[in-house]
């Protein structure tokens, strides 16, 4: 026949059952009959008389303290923390609290605890997309290249006016130039935070933007790209359908702005006190929340004022010997032997150049920003990127991005 199988706490009730009929003349003997120790048989009686039945199931070996348990204090000003930036993570919280002066335990802590107390979302991580180089200016000094964007519009709390964010930042540093709260998305209320800011930081050497309006136009030129060529500052466009690998740095903080502002839900009721929300975000953002590409310093300990200070007249590109110079008729038009070629009413006025290319093909620009191409059959092309139909094989541009 089988063996009988009994579990620990089936023969330690035995063991008690028998004690409590007392027909054993001692402990001694009893435990002698089971097979354990007089110890163990006082343990389990002891163990009976505090907790009954449930007293003689195993008990938890893990310690009831420990010596390097985080202070409840110390895990209060973290948490406090977390609730008055919740979109910032373990790094920046315990940089931010370190250097008001508070004993906070290591990152990895940090982290721990928030998500011990459930304030921390696992984001399922997305592949990287490959490096894309297009020509793009090096963000390798302050006012280098600014970056400049609208903000996805949203409706104010009192749900008729929209908002238009405009954010303009400096790439090196992640220094927050302006963020206004605008009614309109045009080349007018735009100049206006444009002029303010060269005003206030000196002018950059590059603006880089998306193609959309109203920095780019009819030949990916507008009277806002006009006026920052007369100014001294090059236009610099991004692909299409590329803002993150190519204006990442200034697409990255309106996703901070989206989750302390609009997602927090300090969307106010009138423009006037949205703008002081900005305000307020663009203050924290430069002067407290660390950056860690900069290892975990602020943006405004990196960042210093363009010494290309704003000048009293603007003035119109020049060109060089290599180049025809042609001069932008009221309609927009130049003309060219042969024929009158259509470019854009913003350049009235404006010297234009064409250069022979090798190819036979001619390139068009207004100073820096290059507008489009005059093939060797006399068509025009607009934009300054080749299709893929016009690329050689060895064109570098036609290498897909790997993750």
């Amino acid at each position: 026949m089988p063996w009988k199988v009994s579990t620990h706490v089936k023969e330690r009730a035995r063991f008690i059952e028998a004690w409590l009929e007392g027909e054993h003349p001692s402990m001694a003997a009893l435990c002698i009959e089971f097979g354990i120790s007089r110890k163990t048989g006082y343990k389990w009686v002891s163990r009976f008389k505090e907790g009954g039945l449930q007293g003689l199931h195993d008990r938890s070996k893990r310690f009831k303290r420990h010596p390097n348990t985080t202070p409840q204090e110390v895990v209060d000003i973290i948490v406090g923390a977390r609730k008055r930036h919740p979109t910032w993570g373990p790094k920046k919280i315990h940089t931010w609290l370190e250097r008001r002066g508070e004993q906070v335990p290591a990152v990895s802590t940090v982290g721990e605890i928030l998500r011990r107390e459930g304030m921390v979302v696992k984001r399922r991580r997305k592949p990287r997309p490959g490096e894309y180089s297009n020509g793009l200016s090096a963000q390798d000094k302050p006012n280098a290249v600014w970056g400049a964007d609208f903000k996805g519009w949203f409706r104010l709390a009192s749900g008729g006016q929209k908002c238009y964010p405009l954010t303009i930042s400096d790439g090196y540093s992640r220094f927050l130039l302006r963020c206004e709260a605008l009614r309109h998305a045009d080349e007018l209320a735009c100049r206006k935070v444009f002029d303010e800011a060269f005003v206030e930081f000196g002018l950059p050497e590059t603006i880089r933007t998306d193609n959309g309006t109203p920095f780019s136009a009819v030949y990916g030129v507008s009277a806002l790209s006009v006026w920052w060529v007369k100014l001294g500052i090059r236009p610099e466009r991004i692909t299409r359908g590329r803002p993150t690998t190519e204006n990442g740095r200034h697409e990255r903080i309106h996703r901070t702005l989206q989750g302390d502002v609009i997602n927090a839900g300090r969307v106010r009721r009138t423009m006037l006190a949205q703008q002081r929300v900005f305000d307020g975000f663009r203050a924290e953002y430069n002067l407290e929340r660390p950056h860690e590409a900069l290892d975990m310093r602020t943006p405004s300990t990196a960042y210093e004022a363009s010494s290309r200070r704003y000048p009293t007249k603007l003035r119109s590109p020049e060109y060089g010997d290599d180049w025809e110079v042609y001069r932008v008729r009221r309609d927009g038009s130049i003309i060219i032997p042969g024929r009158i070629l259509p470019l854009s009413k913003v350049l009235a006025g404006e010297p234009v150049g064409l250069r022979l290319q090798d190819d036979g093909s001619h390139t068009i620009a207004y100073g820096p920003l290059v507008l489009g191409t005059l093939t060797s059959a006399g068509r025009p092309n607009r934009g300054s990127r080749k299709s893929r139909r016009q690329r050689s094989p060895d064109d570098p541009s036609n290498e897909i991005p790997t993750g």
